[in-house]
């Protein structure tokens, strides 16, 4: 992590001594840490992965160096080829073989995110030159892992036990921000993005 990140300072330098003026980068919820409940940009988490403390410090080069910058906070993606890994296509093919998927951390909640809106929240912030610095990215709301899951197994026809989670310890995005600078909104929610996906993937020879 520590290579990747002069590795990417040393690209930033070169661009910036070459005249780029802007610079658009991806950043991460994960850079709030273990904080709870809903954050705003200038909110600073504790606890902090190698990872979130790489995207930070890249961040802090851009501001202290006076850079222009839009940096897109991104919470929790999901849609068309993710890895099969991830909690939804390991929830679409356990339920496509009729199998019960064991999920991990039961009894939390993630603000997810549909990658189609994360596209038009980018491409609205780099339409607008007078929106620069840190904009969450996320729905705003919290979803359960398992409530996920079973709008999955839904699709199947198959049952699958929602449990109750303390939506309070949910890490969520504040998007007043990036409402206010370009009147961004998501358009999908979880059903209608689940069913996005569940198109994909029944659409290719996914397993």
């Amino acid at each position: 992590t520590k290579l990747n990140l002069e590795v990417q300072l040393n690209i930033i330098k070169a661009f910036a001594d070459s005249g780029t003026k802007q610079f658009d980068i991806a950043g991460s919820c994960l850079e709030y840490g273990n904080f709870e409940g809903k954050v705003k940009e200038v909110d600073i988490g504790n606890n902090l992965t190698d990872f979130a403390k790489s995207k930070l410090r890249l961040l802090e080069f851009l501001q202290t160096q006076n850079l222009m910058h839009r940096w897109f906070r991104i919470f929790y993606v999901y849609g068309p080829k993710q890895h099969n890994k991830s909690l939804l296509a390991s929830a679409y093919l356990s339920a496509k073989k009729g199998a019960m998927l064991k999920v991990n951390d039961s009894n939390i909640s993630r603000d997810f995110i549909y990658i189609d809106d994360v596209a038009l929240a980018i491409k609205k912030l780099t339409s607008n030159m007078s929106a620069q610095g840190v904009f969450n990215i996320g729905s705003g709301e919290p979803t359960g892992i398992t409530q996920m899951v079973s709008k999955v197994y839904a699709h199947f026809g198959l049952d699958f036990d929602v449990l109750e989670t303390n939506q309070n310890l949910s890490l969520i995005a504040d998007t007043t921000r990036i409402k206010e600078v370009c009147d961004w909104n998501p358009v999908y929610t979880i059903e209608s993005g689940i069913d996005q996906y569940i198109n994909w993937a029944s659409q290719i020879d996914f397993s």
